[in-house]
């Protein structure tokens, strides 16, 4: 054999041997979860601005006296990692200190997380090599109508926002109906390497699904277009098929930095 034939056999054996390393599936690693999203759910109610660009709106906290929602949220993350990546285990961290619940950006400083000493330490004890980590988030209320986004002011985490004023277009006819109530999900899940305290992907999921009063007066009970229970099961199905979406994007080695979840 040449020389240069030898070499250029060489050449090709180690490309082979690269691109067979770079297909070999991920081992399988331990995961925490931990959601901090469902302490209270936020009813926010539009009030006109006028001369001022502050948020005008009233916000009425409405406390959860149980972990409904941050119950759901371990699970569908759990659900959702077991689909899309190999697991050794799962390992779902309950938190219920309302403290934990306050200000959650003190969580973050740049690019890395510092979690209180009593969840470190339930991590540590799971032996997680990555955490999962579900927040609040702040922004824009950007409501998703038939034709666009609808909303002023800032809302954050899970609720409802209420709008008595405006007209909006009804997609099933020609008619403009005053007002509309809108389900919401504003949140933040984050990757996190548990050993360094970096956050490796973070994406942030803002959706949301409005309903139209079914009257065109002014004030015609928007609030009640939908049961307790129906709000109930908006919010669950909001968090739910949007986990469902961004935790495997958050978790394969092929997902982008961070993505945003339809809304919806």
């Amino acid at each position: 054999m040449s020389p240069r034939l030898s070499c250029a056999l060489a050449v090709s054996l180690a490309a082979l041997s690269g691109a067979a390393h770079a297909q070999t599936p991920p081992a399988p690693d331990t995961y925490a979860v931990v959601s901090l999203i469902g302490d209270q759910l936020d009813a926010v109610t539009y009030q006109p601005q006028v001369g001022t660009l502050l948020d005008a709106n009233s916000h009425q906290a409405m406390p959860m006296g149980a972990d409904i929602m941050d119950d759901l949220a371990l699970w569908e993350t759990n659900k959702a990692l077991r689909a899309a990546v190999p697991v050794t285990d799962v390992a779902l961290l309950a938190v219920s200190a309302p403290q934990f619940f306050v200000d959650e950006s003190r969580l973050f400083s740049g690019n890395h997380v510092k979690l209180p000493a009593d969840v470190d330490a339930a991590i540590a004890e799971a032996k997680a090599g990555k955490l999962v980590l579900i927040t609040k988030h702040r922004a824009d209320a950007r409501l998703q109508v038939w034709h666009g986004f609808i909303g002023s002011g800032k809302i954050e985490g899970l609720g409802f926002y209420l709008d008595t004023v405006h007209r909006v277009p009804d997609a099933d006819s020609t008619a403009r109906l005053i007002g509309f109530l809108a389900p919401f999900v504003y949140i933040d899940v984050t990757l996190v390497d548990t050993a360094s305290h970096t956050i490796l992907r973070q994406t942030t999921i803002t959706a949301s699904r409005t309903v139209t009063s079914d009257s065109s007066a002014k004030d015609a009970g928007v609030w009640d277009v939908l049961t307790t229970e129906q709000k109930m099961a908006s919010l669950r199905e909001l968090l739910s098929k949007n986990l469902a979406t961004v935790v495997p994007q958050l978790v394969q080695a092929t997902a982008p930095g961070a993505a945003g979840a339809p809304a919806g």
